[in-house]
């Protein structure tokens, strides 16, 4: 199996039992209380609900740390890395019905959203959170490849939205996609 059919398996099914998931069920794990105050900051608008998202979860810098796969446990517990993070954004966001929504994997290793056409990065601070400039003017990372999964399944490269598709960065797309017949 190469690392793209790995990657759409992985996240796909992630993305799969967030779409069947039974709302009540995403409700109960995530706890009425909590529930309730992103309600009251969705009333306000998508903005203050995408807001109000990462003050519930807690960022875990551990690399031991437990890592959680089920939406269900990422709602109990509500704590690790911008996987999880990404992740409860993308639950949340379904429970209020906010279309259309895609969960971004770079193979630099990081995971964010795009929320109607918009990107979200619940895991950075203010302003950031929304800036999709903000990997290539501040990370040393070597980006080639950003898959965007949705919930009806379809997967596309968004690398072209993020970064500038120089010479370099095609070479490595290219090395890529012989190692992995993309």
């Amino acid at each position: 199996m190469n690392r793209l059919e790995w990657t759409e398996g992985y996240y796909g099914r992630q993305i799969n039992e967030i779409r069947e998931a039974k709302k009540e069920a995403l409700i109960q794990a995530l706890g009425q209380d909590i529930y309730r105050e992103l309600s009251e900051a969705y009333q306000k608008g998508l903005r203050p609900l995408m807001d109000k998202i990462p003050e519930f979860f807690k960022w875990n810098a551990d690399n031991l740390a437990t890592r959680y796969l089920s939406i269900y446990e990422i709602f109990r517990h509500r704590e690790g890395r911008c996987e999880e993070e990404a992740h409860f954004a993308l639950g949340v966001l379904y429970l209020f019905d906010v279309e259309p929504l895609e969960y971004v994997i770079s193979f630099a290793d990081h995971v964010w959203l795009i929320v109607q056409g918009s990107h979200y990065d619940p895991g950075m601070k203010g302003e950031d959170r929304y800036d999709k400039t903000y990997y290539a003017r501040n990370w040393k990372t070597n980006f080639s490849f950003m898959l965007a999964f949705d919930l009806a399944g379809n997967v596309r490269d968004v690398a072209a939205e993020y970064i500038e598709m120089t010479p370099e960065v095609m070479e490595r797309r290219k090395k890529i996609k012989e190692r992995h017949s993309l």
